[in-house]
This record gives structure tokens, C-alpha cells and sequence, in this order.
């Protein structure tokens, strides 16, 4: 902030990561420090590598060792061992090529025996974990393993997580079935979907014969399997896609294609929209890319450009730039040529201006 007591952030980043916990992450002359929500900087960009906040620390990576520093930038835990992000106090951690989970004084919880093990929940009680026979297993944060009739695992969102069924994991990805399974393991919702989704807002994204759909927590399909894709339920919308529109061209990836290659010829062929809880459409099908909604808006893309709207589909970040990342904080990073930036909840860009990317401002 500065004499006048404006909001001033540093203008440009070589690159930027979303907000947590009150910090944004930035990149510059190739080191990573961290800003405030008042775009005073808190961690000098001193860093090699830097991740976000989580349980008020951060890790830096090196060595084969972890270190943790707080807000403040101070070192406060190292790790002997490459270890994940803190959550309820818990962080995943390997030794001698196994996993297993530490507590902030990285004394071992769960011992470092799974060739796997993963958080399941935001809760930080379980884990998915892997054992030396092969089979998946519940561990929670006391180390008592739970058996599952499921290969693989997510994580558990509104009480349910979407795991493919231990008979089908043999076959090929796209021939398994899958269906939810509750906090000790059992089926909730039988597997006999080609793929799901996680739950939100009390829908779960399933999809049958190659169409998406909606259920319920009964397993009721509740919106009709006919999208090609689908993601979650956000502030009572969600985003779903149309298509193919026409016959899709016949692009294969192969010598001098790239997958981004077959994404640009296929883009026009394929629209997103929302959707509510009830199926209605909420937002018309006319974006390219389109994700779910945080903190009241989205991230949707058009003409190959980014840009963000609210729930009533108005355009609050104009379509200028080359990508975007999610609201966290109130703040935003989006991306024009090789730089990063911020941009405000109004739309307004923080540090710089639309002058500086465009050569005029879309929002006058």
C-alpha cells in the first residue's frame, strides 16, 4: 500500500498461483515469494520453488528434503524426506520409497509402508492407500486399515467417494465400472457407471454409454445422461458440454500434431453451458471452455481467449487473455503472452492496466 494508501501490486509476474490462505504466490527473476491481499509483499521472492499455503504453511522442495515456512516466511519444520502439503495438521511424506503420513512435529501417524497413500478427505481422517499386495485400503489418521471392494480412490466429498469396482479393475480404463463408497468402504452407491464423478451440492456426475448425467445420493439419475462431459455443481450450477456439432475433423494426433493441436480442431465442434440442480439450462452453450464457479464467478473461454462470468452468465473479466485461474480471495490470476497478472472481483485489473495488455480498456 502505498503513502496514499492505495492498493499497489507489483504490475507483472513471470508466473502467479491462485490465493490461499490470504497469500498469491509470484514468480520473479526466476525466484517465488508471496504477496498480501494488499499487494504488499510478504515472502520476498527469494525461493527456488514455492507451494501454496495450506494449515498456514508452505513447502519448498530440494535435496531430498521438505521445508515448511509460515506466513511470516520463517522456516518452522524440515522434512528429511519429500513431503506433501499439511491438511488437519497431517501431510503425506515418503521414506525409503514408501508412504506414509506425519503430524507437524514429523513424527510418523501412519508408518511409511504403502507404495501409495493419499488424502480422502478434507478432514484429514482417511486415506487411500495401496499395500504390498496390491489392494486398496481405507487407513484412517490412527492407522487402522479399512478393506474396500474398489481399486484406486479419490476422495470423499459429501460423504462419498467414486472408485472403480475391484472386479472390472483388470480391464481397460474405459471398461471398468464405477460407483461411491462411503467412509468405512462400503458400496453406497453400486458400481455401475463408465465413469463418475465427484458429489457436490448433492449431485454426482455419472456418465453411461459414452453421455453424462446427474445423480443423486440414492443413485437416482435425476438429469438425463446426454451431455459429453460434465463437471460439478457450484453455487447451484453446473457446467456441462454439447457435441459433437457437425462431423469432427479428421485430425489424428501424430507427426507434427500435438494434443493442443487436436483441441484447436475440434474446438468449434464442441459448445459448454450450465445448468441447475433441475437440468434447466442456466447459462446458454456458447463457450469453448467453461469451469465451475468459485467465490461467484467462473472461468469460461471463447475465441480462444479467457475470461470470467457471474451466475447470470455476464461477462465480468472481458475475453483477452491467454488463460485464467479461478477466484481465491477475491483475487484472480490470468495470463497474457509469456506474463501473469491479477484482476479484481469487478473485473478490474490490480497493478496494471487493460492499456498495457490491449492498448484500450474492454470494460470503458
Amino acid at each position: 500500500m502505498d503513502t496514499n494508501g492505495d492498493i499497489v501490486f507489483l504490475p507483472i509476474y513471470e508466473q502467479t498461483r491462485p490465493f490461499s490462505e490470504g497469500l498469491g504466490l509470484f514468480k520473479r527473476d526466476g525466484k517465488w515469494g508471496a504477496i498480501n491481499s494488499e499487494g504488499e509483499i510478504a515472502i520476498e521472492p527469494v525461493h527456488r520453488n514455492l507451494f501454496q499455503f495450506s494449515d498456514g504453511l508452505a513447502a519448498i522442495y530440494g535435496s531430498g528434503k521438505t521445508t515448511y515456512i509460515d506466513k511470516a516466511g520463517d522456516v518452522v519444520l524440515i522434512v528429511p524426506s519429500i513431503s506433501g502439503g499439511f491438511s488437519k495438521g497431517l501431510a503425506v511424506a515418503t521414506n525409503d520409497q514408501k508412504k506414509g503420513v506425519i503430524n507437524r512435529s514429523a513424527d510418523w501417524v501412519i508408518p511409511p509402508k504403502y507404495a501409495m497413500i493419499n488424502p480422502a478427505s478434507k478432514q484429514g481422517d482417511r486415506f487411500f492407500a495401496l499395500s504390498d499386495a496390491g489392494k486398496t485400503v481405507l487407513v484412517t489418521s490412527e492407522g487402522e486399515e479399512r478393506p474396500t471392494s474398489s481399486c484406486g480412490g479419490m476422495f470423499f466429498k459429501e460423504g462419498l467417494a467414486p472408485v472403480t469396482d475391484l472386479k472390472t479393475c483388470h480391464l481397460p480404463f474405459g471398461e471398468r465400472k464405477w460407483g461411491y463408497i462411503d467412509p468405512d468402504g462400503n458400496w453406497n452407491i453400486e458400481p455401475a457407471f463408465d465413469f463418475a464423478k465427484y458429489f457436490s451440492e448433492g449431485r454426482g456426475p455419472v456418465k453411461i454409454d459414452d453421455k453424462w448425467g446427474f445423480i443423486d445420493r440414492s443413485g437416482e439419475l435425476v438429469i438425463e445422461t446426454k451431455y459429453s462431459d460434465a463437471g460439478a455443481f457450484s453455487d447451484g450450477l453446473a457446467p456441462v458440454r454439447i457435441g459433437p456439432i457437425g462431423e469432427l475433423p479428421s485430425t489424428p494426433i501424430g507427426e507434427g500434431q500435438s494434443l493442443k493441436d487436436m483441441m484447436e480442431a475440434t474446438r468449434d465442434f464442441f459448445r459448454w453451458g450450465y445448468i441447475d440442480r433441475d437440468g434447466n439450462v442456466a447459462i446458454d452453450f456458447t463457450f469453448e471452455k467453461a469451469g465451475i464457479f468459485h467465490q461467484g464467478f467462473a472461468h469460461v473461454e471463447r475465441d480462444g481467449k479467457s475470461g470470467f462470468i457471474d451466475r447470470n452468465g455476464k461477462v465480468i473479466v472481458p475475453f483477452i487473455f491467454d488463460d485464467a485461474w479461478w477466484f481465491v480471495d477475491g483475487f484472480a490470476s490470468v495470463e497474457f503472452g509469456d506474463k501473469q497478472y491479477y484482476v479484481d472481483r469487478d473485473g478490474r485489473p490490480v497493478g496494471f492496466s487493460f492499456e498495457d495488455v490491449r492498448g484500450s480498456d474492454p470494460l470503458d
